[in-house]
């Protein structure tokens, strides 16, 4: 402790516990008060995917047609669509249509080739917001969080260490948001990648509860990933690791970043490569991060 005392293990293990609660409090608290943005969260997701929609063709012909006293519509169909069924990457076909006032509006007919997100369970909405809530809250808790996690391990600490405790913790605040921000970044030119994988005349349906998932799973990994820095200055700075090991084993470090990307992202070349590179600079980034901390002596 700050005052000299020495802990039993078991005294540490009361105090650890008492800091797991207090975490877990707090995101459960944080993911309770980001409920209610949830709805913007997931719209501001699926923002790639909604994306498709506006890729679809324009329409091939503009036909003017009136609708009489009676209801009818009445108007002529140019000859180029006479007797013909229109393909699907052809629709949808626009109709100015005047009303029995005169007064004009737009009719749009067919379904562009990527038709818009859908939901088949009852529930969906429900689960998707529980795990857009607990992103948000781990994103809001993370200070305080990472807070007891140094509050716990400070005591043993010498003065120099505890004198980096401040960019320390800005770095794994901002890592996490930053890595989510990069993901999200990709996923504009993942998704159409993914999309054009369509064969024979198949029509891409998405189902908005397989694509949510997949988003967060890639804002959470990303985040993670961009910890990395900061778990391996922490591990420098106990002596668990050094730079020159982390020289060593970098080959070994590319060749695992390489397979878990394609484990953990879509089965796309892109996505994978746009993972394991940022992976690569923060290792390097990491190495020179030991590497600053073997240059200080450690002072008791």
């Amino acid at each position: 402790m700050g005052d000299g005392r020495t802990l039993t293990v078991t005294e540490h293990l009361e105090e650890l516990r008492g800091r797991l609660i207090i975490s877990i409090v707090a995101l459960v608290v944080c993911s309770v008060l980001s409920f209610p943005f949830t709805d913007d969260f997931i719209t501001f997701l699926a923002k790639p995917l909604r994306e498709l929609e506006t890729h679809a063709p324009e329409p091939e012909e503009i036909v003017d047609i009136q609708v009489g006293p009676d209801g009818v519509w009445r108007g002529d169909v140019p000859r180029s669509l006479a007797g013909r069924t229109l393909e699907l990457d052809q629709a949808p076909m626009r109709l100015t249509v005047q009303s029995a006032s005169g007064e004009p509006f737009t009719v749009v007919f067919g379904r562009p080739p990527e038709a818009r997100a859908h939901y088949f369970n009852l529930m969906d909405p429900m689960y998707m917001r529980l795990k857009s809530a607990l992103l948000l809250g781990l994103c809001v808790s993370l200070p305080l969080v990472l807070w007891q996690a140094w509050a716990f391990v400070a005591p043993g600490l010498t003065d120099s260490e505890r004198s980096l405790a401040g960019p320390m913790l800005l770095l794994f605040i901002f890592s996490f948001p930053v890595g989510a921000a990069f993901a999200y970044l990709l996923l504009h030119f993942a998704v159409p990648a993914l999309a054009s994988f369509s064969f024979g005349d198949m029509v891409f349906l998405p189902d908005i509860t397989k694509y949510i998932p997949f988003a967060l799973t890639m804002l959470t990994i990303f985040g993670l990933a961009f910890e990395m820095p900061g778990v391996i200055w922490l591990m420098a700075r106990a002596g668990l690791v050094s730079s020159a090991w982390l020289r060593h084993y970098r080959r070994h470090a590319m060749i695992t970043m390489f397979v878990l990307a394609a484990i953990v992202t879509p089965p796309d070349v892109f996505t994978q490569v746009m993972l394991a590179l940022p992976l690569v600079v923060l290792y390097e980034v990491s190495i020179l991060l030991a590497r600053s901390t073997e240059r200080k002596p450690r002072k008791s």
